[in-house]
């Protein structure tokens, strides 16, 4: 960021407790606005113009942080924002898959349950909870 904008004031900020919330689908209830409210405080009298979301989890909590910091504040997915310059760059070097979407398939070692609750969460209603267990 700094090399392309050299006067670009940089801030981050450690929020342990959002991924535990988000995972437990706490997304808009009065715990999880004063959490984001503490993490944020801040980052919102600092003036900051633009968030961007640096973990996975964190999309989960876009309204919330839109909530606490106003509408002035551009908010930016560093997921979403990387995934669409990796489809451009595929693209570009005819390095993209021909015929569609590719499909998903999820490994987990532990807790399937759980994977299929939080994940669907993240990936929607495609995270199937049929289980195969190998021994």
């Amino acid at each position: 960021i700094q090399r392309l904008s050299p006067r670009a004031e940089i801030y981050t900020r450690a929020c342990p407790l959002l991924v535990p919330l988000a995972e437990e689908g706490w997304t808009d209830n009065a715990v999880v606005e004063l959490t984001v409210a503490h993490y944020l405080e801040s980052l919102k009298q600092s003036g900051i113009d633009t968030l961007l979301l640096g973990c996975t989890h964190y999309p989960l909590l876009r309204e919330m942080f839109a909530k606490i910091l106003g509408a002035r504040v551009k908010i930016v997915d560093s997921a979403t924002a990387t995934a669409a310059d990796v489809r451009e760059r595929l693209r570009t070097l005819k390095l993209a898959r021909r015929g569609g979407d590719g499909s998903q398939s999820f490994f987990v070692t532990e807790t399937p349950d759980r994977f299929v609750r939080v994940g669907r969460r993240f990936l929607g209603p495609q995270v199937e909870s049929a289980v195969r267990i190998e021994r």
